[in-house]
């Protein structure tokens, strides 16, 4: 079963919704293991590919494809379903992959390489690569132009994001 999502969700429902997922999935099927896989804006150059696992045995298989965090580092929906998952003894695991921009295919291909690698797949990145190479130079191009504009940035008082 996969679910995909771009919907932000609130901070509030970052433990709400993990629990209710988990709840209506185990009412239907067992769990064997659950894959959560995302982005994450480091500021860095790259497409890293960071990982965190539920149980010693999930982290010692992911630990030759991804940088290994700690979980109390991962918050969000990701860190709500590793969290839930660790509590409910379910093995999991998140791959959370470095991202440049919004957009970022290059990513998109280091975390299905990654996920391939995992489960012995053959998944052809090479679309995806030369989409990076289209799209990567045009929204560097907008940065460059929002960064030496005269606009005025906006912020919004008690507004942060967490991941």
């Amino acid at each position: 079963m996969a679910l995909v999502s771009d919907v932000p969700i609130p901070d509030e429902a970052a433990y709400e919704i993990p629990l209710a997922v988990i709840d209506w999935i185990l009412e239907r099927a067992r769990i064997t293991e659950i894959v959560v896989i995302g982005g994450v804006v480091t500021g860095g150059e790259g497409e890293r590919v960071f990982g965190a696992a539920t149980t010693p045995g999930v982290l010692e298989r992911i630990k030759n494809v991804a940088e290994i965090l700690p979980a109390l580092n991962i918050t969000g929906i990701t860190g709500g379903i590793l969290n839930e998952a660790a509590f409910r003894n379910i093995p999991a695991y998140g791959l959370l992959i470095e991202t440049n921009f919004d957009v970022d295919p290059r990513a998109s291909a280091a975390g299905l390489s990654a996920f391939a690698a995992l489960y012995g797949l053959t998944i052809d990145t090479e679309d995806l690569i030369k989409q990076a190479d289209t799209v990567e130079p045009m929204l560097q191009q907008l940065a460059d132009e929002v960064k030496n504009s005269d606009m005025t940035p906006i912020t919004y008082e008690g507004d942060i994001m967490f991941g």
